[in-house]
């Protein structure tokens, strides 16, 4: 089966995917303030959310990085193969 690719399409759709990686490096500045001081009774609950929110952070940055490393590699792979989709796309299994 062949399969064409616009390679450059693949990479601008996943610069949205790259670009969130600002956002989440902003978000994770704002966890130590978000869990806030001298508040009373809700400072452990803000603690603990803000503890869960930077936990999920880290698991965005994982898909990111995982997906951008499969994104190059399948590109890698496609131009190894003279843009054939001869190759296994590894990343995409």
């Amino acid at each position: 089966m062949l399969l064409h690719i616009e390679p450059r399409a693949v990479l601008d759709a996943w610069a949205v995917g790259r670009r969130a990686s600002s956002s989440v490096d902003t978000a994770t500045r704002a966890l130590s303030p978000a869990g806030g001081t001298d508040l009373a009774g809700l400072q452990a609950t803000l603690t603990s959310a803000a503890t869960t929110v930077g936990q999920v952070l880290t698991v965005v940055v994982a898909v990111i990085d995982e997906t951008t490393a499969n994104v190059d590699s399948c590109l890698a792979e496609y131009a190894a193969s003279d843009g054939r989709s001869a190759g296994r796309f590894h990343g995409l299994s």
